[in-house]
């Protein structure tokens, strides 16, 4: 085996070194934040998850958000698992199954106060909040924006500075710009991210 000439060839054309300096140069794709990134398996499940969220199959893109927000945080992968579930509660808040939003939406933004992400947790429940006053629905809306006022600290933590790791997947320097203003998209996932 180590005397075919086309192995030979094929390495010949390529060093070891040449090899050695590209794999070093290549930009780490994991979280900057402790923890683990989502592996392709599951980069591949939300990016059909995206796609049927984008084309209005609302409830079984909830359904495969919180499954796979579930099976992250069992697997402690915990980073994109809160914006998983607040994903979920996207979802099914536009398939207009109240009950499971609200449940998926507490999940996340508790998870938000667990890892003491203050900055995420203020503008990702607002943003919710806006969402359930925008579907008729005042009583929860100002229930959890109680709850929101009584957990998070005042004043605020100073937001991070911006990061191009996807909340999503926790692929870092993934995220591209898109032509509507402020979101982007993480090319590793398809997830619309609004800039703070």
């Amino acid at each position: 085996m180590a005397d075919n000439p086309r192995r030979r060839f094929r390495y010949a054309r390529r060093p070891l070194a040449e090899r050695m300096k590209a794999f070093k140069e290549r930009k780490p794709r994991g979280p900057l934040v402790a923890g683990r990134s989502l592996n392709p398996r599951q980069q591949k499940e939300l990016r059909r998850a995206n796609h049927l969220l984008g084309i209005g199959d609302h409830i079984n893109a909830g359904v495969l958000f919180e499954d796979m927000a579930n099976r992250a945080y069992d697997r402690d992968i915990l980073y994109p698992a809160p914006m998983l579930f607040l994903q979920a509660a996207h979802a099914y808040l536009l398939g207009e199954k109240t009950e499971a939003s609200l449940l998926a939406a507490r999940r996340g933004l508790e998870l938000l106060a667990s890892q003491e992400r203050w900055a995420v947790l203020h503008h990702e429940g607002q943003r919710y909040i806006a969402e359930l006053r925008a579907a008729q629905q005042a009583q929860p809306a100002e229930q959890l924006a109680a709850w929101l006022a009584d957990t998070t600290p005042q004043p605020l933590p100073a937001a991070p500075t911006k990061s191009d790791t996807c909340p999503y997947c926790g692929a870092h320097g993934s995220l591209e710009p898109l032509a509507a203003g402020r979101a982007q998209s993480c090319r590793y996932c398809g997830s619309v991210v609004l800039v703070v």
